[in-house]
């Protein structure tokens, strides 16, 4: 377990700190996202930082990870809760755009990266009703999805 005399300096306290106050600060930026949603955190970890940190350190967390919520309108709590990458974070945001081609759904980011067509040129085809292999026309990697239209 994490020293009691630095815990305050430690990243783990400093993602409890920000989640306590994205969730119940009003006067935080991000407030409007979280508590102002209604996203609250479990009492237990709300009120215990070392109660936080024992489950973080019981269910991988590392100093390169993010905290998720794995149902984006839930709370934070530890059956909703992982450690992810930033990279993977990013997919699990209510502003993403998801595109369904054949079988497979992405988000707008994960098509670009696997198939190497600029984020923006996917946006315009999404917002002009491209779909299907038109959608993907021009990229790498395309033949490993299943198109059906």
């Amino acid at each position: 377990m994490l020293g009691v005399s630095n815990v305050t300096n430690t990243r783990l306290y400093n993602i409890w700190k920000l989640m306590k106050r994205r969730c119940y600060n009003p006067k935080c930026k991000e407030f409007k996202n979280y508590g102002g949603r209604g996203i609250s955190i479990c009492e237990e970890w709300r009120n215990s930082f070392p109660s936080f940190a024992e489950w973080a350190l019981q269910n991988g967390y590392a100093e390169t990870l993010c905290i998720e919520r794995i149902e984006n309108n839930e709370g934070y709590y530890p059956e909703n809760c992982k450690w992810t990458t930033a990279k993977e974070q990013g997919s699990n945001k209510r502003n993403n755009i998801l595109v369904k081609v054949g079988n497979v759904e992405k988000t707008l980011a994960e098509w670009s990266r696997a198939t190497n067509i600029p984020y923006t040129t996917l946006k315009y085809r999404f917002e002009h009703g491209v779909c299907g292999k038109a959608f993907l026309k021009g990229g790498e990697n395309i033949a490993v999805f299943t198109f059906k239209n």
